[in-house]
């Protein structure tokens, strides 16, 4: 199952190398292409355990290897294109997560998830586990008050909308390097 995984990623992340190529010769000049973060960072993979978190960062290190490699192999122009390491700025901001103003980081999740699925299950709604999800959750469904600003993850693997805001000042941080703008 782990090879298949391996296979599907390294397919999706050339796929995308290769998206960024055809961006790139349509015109573009100025493409940012963001990598993806560590998944072995999760809540959901430390839930599994070490050998869940090892796998899952090793999964994501080859889909931006890959995806590196293909940008590359491909000749992408890279005075017009950008790829933001978004791997090793999760990380970063999970070890100082505090600094970050955080008070939970990967350990817990903003949304409180087995009690909206079990108000989905008490409604009678089919499929409720589905409900266990960022997408159903709402200031009424946090774990704390605030939890979206103080918790580093929505649920097991989206992040808060603190941690997205801290990512929209990493990608402006990033555009404003490259001169874009001036």
């Amino acid at each position: 199952a782990q090879l298949a995984a391996a296979q599907a990623i390294g397919l999706a992340a050339q796929q995308l190398g290769g998206i960024v190529q055809q961006i790139v010769a349509a015109g573009a000049t100025h493409v940012y292409v963001s990598n993806v973060p560590d998944i072995g960072g999760t809540p959901l993979a430390l839930q599994g355990g070490a050998p869940t978190q090892a796998a899952f960062t090793q999964l994501s290190g080859l889909f931006n290897k890959t995806l590196a490699g293909t940008l590359a192999a491909l000749k992408v122009d890279t005075t017009k294109v950008a790829l933001l390491d978004t791997f090793t700025w999760q990380d970063g901001i999970a070890a100082n997560y505090k600094a970050n103003g955080f008070s939970v980081s990967n350990t817990d999740t903003a949304c409180n998830l087995k009690a909206m699925v079990q108000a989905a299950t008490q409604y009678g709604v089919a499929n409720a586990t589905a409900f266990g999800s960022s997408l159903f959750c709402s200031p009424q469904t946090y774990t704390v008050a605030n939890a979206d600003q103080t918790y580093m993850f929505a649920d097991t693997v989206h992040p808060t909308t603190h941690l997205h805001a801290l990512f929209a000042q990493f990608v402006e941080q990033q555009i404003a390097k490259s001169g874009v703008g001036k």
